[in-house]
């Protein structure tokens, strides 16, 4: 595999340092400027809520997180699921590590 680094030269990548933090890349003396990419799911992540469970989406509205729920004791300990307040908090919790805000939807 070869890196082209400018028209007169032609490295082996194993000879190239690459460092991410300064979004660099260094071989024989020559500087590029990588391309930082995009994130993969932007924020804001919302909560959508759902009949029986809630949605997590990103800014796009990719499904990212499904936290199901269920009221009834005896059905919710059967399937092991969690509470709607519970699930709900989950829910919010995941959209805060990925987004900046949070915002609940309830469908209709």
């Amino acid at each position: 595999m070869r890196l082209e680094v400018c028209a007169a030269e032609t490295v082996h990548l194993r000879e190239i340092l690459v460092m991410p933090q300064r979004n660099t890349v260094s071989c024989a003396g020559h500087s590029m400027k990588l391309a930082v990419p995009s994130r993969r799911f932007p924020p804001p992540w919302t909560v959508e809520e759902l009949e029986a469970c809630f949605v997590v989406r990103d800014h796009n509205g990719q499904q990212l997180a499904y936290v199901y729920f269920e009221d009834e004791p005896g059905r919710r300990s059967a399937a092991e699921l969690l509470r709607k307040d519970k699930a709900r908090r989950t829910a919010q919790g995941v959209s805060q590590r990925g987004g900046s805000s949070v915002a609940t939807r309830t469908s209709t």
